[in-house]
């Protein structure tokens, strides 16, 4: 054990001083001090919503794909949804912190925030496994772990937001690339440990990133194998390659086995998630500037007039804003662009060269008009926010700046290297953080807890179990904001409840959703309420953001009317509740 701890010794303080700058830096960024850890950091309604009803989910069950408190009177299946199955690695993750903390708001919070230290980990495991020096392992994993990226899609996007098996796909077309033994389909296949994590790879790359950061992966995967065979003639990395991407694509596949059974069962439905086809890779592909533009509300005046000038005057400003690849992340695309015209000669330069290829071929298929068109028209238009690929152009563009002082620092003055280094990173850490994106805390704890307040006091006047039908009827999934009531806003009701079914949740398409869409949409609002009755309902939920103030006006007094009932109003106004006659009795 003596022998051991000698040996890694470096190792350790290394990971112990990554993982203690990466909580200090998250705490005075974050300014985790005026956090509620029962309120999650984002509570807007939109695709933030989803996290926090799958921790409801595997807090109260056992996993995600289907519950019968959602989508009165029928439940919900989401097999329909197949996104769901493509991030199973940050599910458990999620799984594990609900059953350690028994809150869904704590544990989508603690999903969120324990990314940052599992990037730092996998990127810094990486960056030593290329043999890059501790200390710059560390820096170059600090401002990896901090990319505009991680914070601008947050809780929104946490299952893009949760990059941390990036630096296992960059490492994995290296071993590719680089190595000879493995792969290699003999007896002593077993007996190389490599292959072993190669296995693993192949495992969490293909349950992470919703499908795309396993695409994204085996188009790599792909530049690896052509540049090998352009330089060495050795055609056998084209198996390794595929053999890899085979893996990714089989277990992609495992997870889709229940929706498959259960499409068997029920038949397809095309309805579920439909796309605006080819259109859309063009929408949400990369834009090379947006590399280099800084975010929305930049530290430094000029840069934020740089950033409006293009912003205010262009097409297609969306996601892709969180592109942007930091100071450090630009002096390394730059310095692999140039590679590209310079004459290669040793370890070194051939690594750059091999970055540099990565680095181009990742531009190319990410952005407008680029390969991902070609893909679109020719394949497939299911891959369409090709922006997301940034977060792999920022780990090869760190990756190259990361061997590039690693080779100088073997050279010069250690100390003096160490000591710019760091500030370096602090620096750059600080320029590319976007501080509008500083969760709202008071704001969403006002709006949490008159939420919270409210289905408490619904539960309490109705029976246990009881069926509440949600109003306006609204699809689901993508159903998109109605006047201020944000797409997933309904999902209130069941992030709150503990005893209560609700109806929204249905997926379109299928019979739950069609029931649901005749309750509100067919008919008057007097024969609304007596089918409601008839069926089971006990009270009727409004999300008032959805209705305009005549509409809203009209509906309540008609309810008011027709029920008998006095409303429940939230705190905040948002919501109000009418008792059904049948539940008053």
């Amino acid at each position: 054990m003596k022998a051991h701890i000698k040996k890694y010794k470096n190792e350790y303080v290394s990971i112990g001083i990554l993982m203690t700058a990466t909580l200090t830096i998250l705490i005075f960024l974050f300014r985790l001090w005026e956090i509620t850890p029962s309120v999650p950091i984002q509570y807007d309604g939109c695709d933030d919503m989803g996290i926090l009803v799958n921790a409801k989910m595997l807090a109260t069950q056992t996993w995600n794909l289907s519950c019968d408190r959602l989508g009165a009177p029928y439940g919900t299946q989401f097999y329909d949804f197949t996104v769901n199955m493509f991030h199973n690695f940050d599910l458990i993750v999620l799984k594990i912190f609900v059953l350690i903390t028994g809150s869904p708001g704590i544990a989508v919070n603690l999903e969120y925030f324990s990314t940052f230290f599992l990037v730092a980990a996998i990127s810094y495991m990486v960056m030593r496994e290329l043999k890059i020096t501790n200390w710059i392992a560390v820096c170059g994993t600090l401002i990896f772990t901090f990319m505009p990226y991680i914070v601008m899609r947050g809780i929104l996007h946490i299952v893009l937001t949760e990059y941390y098996f990036v630096p296992l796909s960059i490492l994995l077309c290296f071993w590719i690339y680089e190595r000879e033994d493995i792969l290699v389909f003999n007896n002593e296949f077993f007996k190389n440990k490599r292959n072993w994590f190669i296995i693993l790879f192949i495992i969490l790359i293909a349950n992470n990133g919703i499908a795309y950061y396993p695409f994204f992966t085996c188009f790599l995967l792909l530049v690896t194998a052509i540049s090998k065979i352009l330089k060495t003639k050795d055609f056998r990395v084209l198996l390794k390659s595929g053999v890899a991407i085979i893996g990714i694509v089989v277990f992609m596949m495992i997870d889709l086995i229940p929706a498959f059974i259960f499409n068997l069962q029920n038949g397809a439905n095309k309805e579920a998630i439909v796309r605006q086809g080819i259109s859309l890779c063009e929408v949400y592909a990369l834009k090379l500037i947006q590399l280099f533009i800084p975010v929305d509300d930049h530290n430094w005046p000029l840069f934020r007039v740089v950033m409006s000038k293009y912003n205010n005057n262009s097409y297609y400003i969306n996601e892709n804003m969180s592109s942007y690849l930091g100071i450090i992340g630009i002096c390394g695309f730059l310095l692999l662009i140039v590679i590209l015209f310079v004459k290669k000669d040793g370890k070194i330069n051939g690594r750059l060269s091999f970055l540099a290829e990565m680095n181009i071929a990742l531009v190319l298929l990410g952005m407008v008009g680029g390969f991902s068109a070609i893909f679109a028209v020719l394949i497939s238009n299911e891959i369409r926010a090709y922006n997301r690929i940034s977060i792999f152009i920022a780990y090869v563009c760190i990756l190259a700046v990361a061997f590039v002082i690693n080779s100088i620092y073997k050279k010069y003055n250690k100390k003096f290297i160490v000591i710019i280094g760091v500030l370096v990173t602090l620096f750059c850490i600080w320029e590319q953080f976007p501080t509008s994106y500083i969760p709202k805390y008071n704001d969403n704890y006002i709006n949490y807890y008159s939420d919270a307040n409210f289905v408490a006091a619904i539960e309490d006047s109705v029976k246990e179990g009881a069926m509440i039908y949600q109003m306006p009827y609204h699809e689901y999934p993508e159903g998109n904001p109605v006047n201020n009531m944000a797409d997933y806003q309904l999902f209130v009701g069941y992030v709150h409840s503990d005893k209560l079914r609700w109806s929204f949740g249905s997926i379109k398409g299928r019979d739950g959703s069609d029931w649901n869409n005749t309750a509100y949409s067919q008919l008057t609002t007097e024969d609304t309420v007596a089918y409601l009755e008839n069926s089971g309902f006990s009270g009727i939920y409004i999300d008032r953001r959805a209705y305009t103030e005549e509409e809203l006006e009209r509906l309540e007094r008609q309810l008011e009317t027709v029920t008998g009932c006095t409303p429940m109003y939230s705190d905040n106004g948002n919501l109000s509740f009418f008792k059904l006659k049948e539940a008053s009795e």
